[in-house]
């Protein structure tokens, strides 16, 4: 059998008119941060457009592969079967542009034109991207700049960039105090007293490969059962929907090596500073295995790997929410005893990543041109029960103030690479 035709869309060539980047200050932001970059135009030749846009777009995907069994009578008696269907499902968080310049006619020049905007306050989880058997799901935000030809037949010189959004809490409390009291039990009825488990966590967000420490206090002076074991670990709670039926939920502890365990309890030691690292940010590269995203099949749906190395982000969208917690865990001596637990909610987000400087031309000069501010509408409401497409009219601005050098310099921008769609 011949092999499968590839679906990816070939990318026209635009090298001959020349090229078009974008560079931002950094790649993380949290909702309500100001983005601001520069975008950069060296055009070699004529092209057939006068219209510079810039986009700001984002969007939630998720595919749920679910298990359904049903029950069928045969001669030999009622047998169950076992039918597996995948739901997927997409929402457009915001994709919006604007034009930035507009020219009567577009010569060979080199342009530059340094830009801001506001990301929404309200509507826009954070980033995510997480694989695993039976689900896929992520998260992901753009800035596009292109120029737009006057005919569609013509090729778009494009460039995109990558935004990263932090998902934020309402409230950052610090030495936050959980007491959690137990009674405590033995096959699973005879009552054998109760012990008291207090924790005091010194904050509730964390970036990735950071240091989480908490101190524990164990109170068992009401129970003849010796403590035995003392954990401290970090527990990620999954959750993904699409196509309303299909469901993957999931709460696993995450594996650290640096896991606090303390095997032999010290009776006489009442208080301990327990402490853990946090894994480092599973990037989508990082994933053992790569599907086509948009529309991965039934059967690469339940074949995925899940990827060990590290952790991604809480974020709380339509279809996907991933929230991280740790937990104090301390277990007593004894046959089926219970234990004692404490489960503090954080926040897990990537810190600021190196991103490369776009170098400059020696001789680049430029003329400041007016200052001109673009509107976008905001994202609607996570909760809104209307359709996926719409949003409210609140607004965003974007501030752009665009500089061009009529004469084209010797030098010109140096080659970068520039993402398909």
């Amino acid at each position: 059998m011949g092999s499968r035709p590839s679906t990816v869309k070939k990318q026209p060539d635009t090298s001959h008119y020349g090229k078009i980047c974008l560079q931002t200050d950094k790649t993380v932001y949290s909702p309500g941060d100001t983005v601001t970059g520069t975008i950069f135009l060296d055009l070699i030749s004529p092209y057939p457009g006068n219209q510079l846009f810039l986009k700001f777009k984002g969007k939630e995907v998720a595919h749920v592969v679910q298990e359904y069994q049903t029950t069928i009578d045969t001669e030999n008696g009622p047998i169950t079967v076992s039918d597996y269907r995948k739901g997927s499902d997409k929402h457009k968080i915001i994709n919006q542009s604007q034009v930035i310049h507009s020219w009567e006619k577009l010569s060979p020049s080199r342009f530059s034109f340094p830009f801001s905007f506001l990301i929404p306050q309200n509507g826009i989880p954070g980033s995510f991207y997480q694989q695993g058997p039976f689900y896929l799901a992520f998260i992901e935000y753009q800035v596009k700049v292109f120029l737009k030809p006057f005919c569609n037949r013509d090729p778009k010189l494009k460039y995109k960039q990558p935004l990263i959004i932090k998902e934020t809490f309402l409230a950052n409390p610090r030495n936050t105090l959980i007491r959690e009291t137990t009674v405590l039990k033995t096959c699973g009825c005879f009552q054998r007293g109760s012990n008291t488990l207090k924790a005091i966590f010194t904050k509730n967000s964390y970036s990735h490969e950071e240091k989480v420490e908490v101190l524990v206090e164990l109170d068992h002076s009401k129970t003849k059962l010796k403590p035995d074991q003392i954990k401290f670990y970090l527990v990620q709670m999954l959750s993904v929907r699409a196509s309303g039926e299909s469901q993957f939920r999931s709460e696993k502890r995450v594996k650290i090596k640096q896991a606090f365990a303390e095997k032999t309890i010290d009776p006489e030691v009442r208080a301990r500073s327990l402490s853990l690292t946090l894994p480092p940010f599973a990037k989508e590269s990082d994933f053992q295995r790569k599907i086509n995203r948009e529309r991965p099949s039934k059967g690469k749906l339940m074949g995925l790997l899940e990827y060990k190395g590290g952790i991604t982000c809480s974020t709380h969208g339509r279809f996907v929410d991933s929230q991280f917690y740790l937990r104090v865990k301390c277990s007593t001596n004894g046959f089926c005893t219970t234990y004692s637990s404490i489960l503090f909610p954080i926040l897990v987000c990537p810190s600021d990543l190196e991103f490369p400087v776009l170098p400059l031309p020696s001789d680049w000069q430029t003329k400041p041109l007016e200052n001109k501010i673009i509107s976008f509408s905001q994202p609607g409401d996570m909760n809104d029960k209307k359709e996926h497409k719409n949003s409210t009219n609140s607004s965003i601005q974007i501030e752009v103030s665009p500089m061009c050098l009529p004469e084209l310099p010797p030098n010109r921008i140096e080659d970068r690479q520039n993402p398909t769609d």
